[in-house]
């Protein structure tokens, strides 16, 4: 199966920009603390109040500032809130007349017919978080926004930036928020984490270590962003998607086609002389498919595009597994990273890989390359 790809600025595609970054995870509460932590190798984990199969408290990467006996959507939705209250200074200089969409990027168990609470959750969070902009739009007198909710867990940004590249191509969309949100604070999850043996524990050192956070982006069209004053932090240069066969629920071989193709997809026309990808941001976490899958891809997609002094970086050791948010979380790195020139370069890869087959691949450039 081959991957769909949109590449921005080519083909009707708009030349699409981030404008704006905002992360709150275990490790870091804002982007800059996010970039420093990282970079000093500082780690998040901590004991948590669940235990597993064999009563040993387990790990997670959980933010510490909430309340401990809230769980699942009484924990993302005041991370949600904080986050658009943190963007609303940027929306403040829109015009009343723009068009604004809110993309919720979320765990695949909330899809409808997901069990448990979990569809339910989502519901709330697009209920609270789209009042939430729809006042803060009403505040300056500007239409409400368009809600979206995309459940692919890990891979859903790439999603999301294809869908808002084709809105805002057909002239219906002028900016785009994406918010990623996750937590394994649920006691519903981890029990089917556990009974699915996805969770780090003594019994099972394969698993990850789950991780929570939130990150969102303030996305639009160059010409937007110019309109509005707002300094381009990066430019989205590809957007691919693809489906893995093998998945958490059968016994097909890991081949790691889907995240090859989609990697291979987003990054034709790199150079490692001439344009090279200068750095990969992966989601890849200790379980075996997991690490079989990105052997595999890596060499497929990097080969004569990587420079030799390019850098992989991995955000499970250190945040754990972010689930939905990782793929933002790792766009916001990479924009300090640019900011900051470490790591250097010019280019960043950013993979996503859903436990159940969906695969998600964002290139980003620094801007004036």
């Amino acid at each position: 199966m081959s991957a769909e790809v949109t590449r921005f600025n080519v083909d009707g595609a708009p030349d699409l920009v981030v404008a704006g970054a905002w992360s709150v995870n275990a490790l870091a509460l804002d982007a800059w603390q996010l970039w420093a932590f990282l970079r000093a190798e500082l780690t998040a984990f901590s004991e948590s109040p669940f235990c597993g199969a064999k009563g040993t408290r387990l790990s997670m990467a959980t933010l510490r500032t909430l309340h401990p006996q809230s769980v699942g959507v009484e924990r993302l939705t005041p991370l949600g809130l904080r986050l658009l209250d943190e963007a609303a200074p940027t929306l403040d200089t829109l015009a009343p007349e723009a068009r604004v969409a809110l993309v919720l990027c979320l765990p695949e168990r909330m899809t409808d017919g997901g069990g448990a609470t979990w569809p339910q959750q989502r519901r709330i969070l697009e209920r609270e978080l789209g009042a939430r902009l729809t006042e803060l739009q009403a505040s300056r007198g500007a239409r409400p926004p368009w809600i979206r909710a995309i459940t692919l867990g890990h891979a859903s940004l790439a999603y999301a930036l294809r869908e808002l590249g084709e809105a805002m191509a057909l002239g219906r969309l002028d900016v785009g928020l994406v918010m990623g949100l996750d937590t394994p604070y649920d006691p519903a999850w981890v029990e089917a984490l556990l009974d699915a043996r996805r969770i780090f524990d003594e019994g099972n050192i394969e698993a990850a270590i789950p991780g929570e956070g939130a990150s969102l982006l303030v996305v639009a069209p160059r010409d937007v962003a110019r309109a509005n004053r707002w300094t381009p932090r990066a430019r989205i240069v590809a957007a691919a998607t693809n489906t893995e066969v093998a998945t958490v629920e059968n016994d097909v071989p890991m081949m790691g086609l889907g995240l090859s193709r989609a990697a291979v997809a987003a990054t034709e026309g790199l150079d490692h002389r001439t344009r090279p990808l200068d750095v990969w941001i992966s989601d890849m976490t200790p379980e075996p498919d997991r690490v079989q899958e990105f052997q595999l891809a890596w060499p497929r997609a990097a080969a004569h595009r990587m420079s030799p002094q390019g850098e992989l970086i991995f955000l499970a050791p250190q945040l754990g597994d972010l689930g939905a948010a990782v793929m933002p979380t790792a766009v916001t790195f990479a924009l300090e990273s640019f900011a900051r020139g470490a790591p250097s370069g010019h280019r960043v890869l950013v993979t996503g890989s859903a436990p159940h087959g969906a695969r998600g691949v964002v290139l980003l450039e620094r801007v004036g390359q």
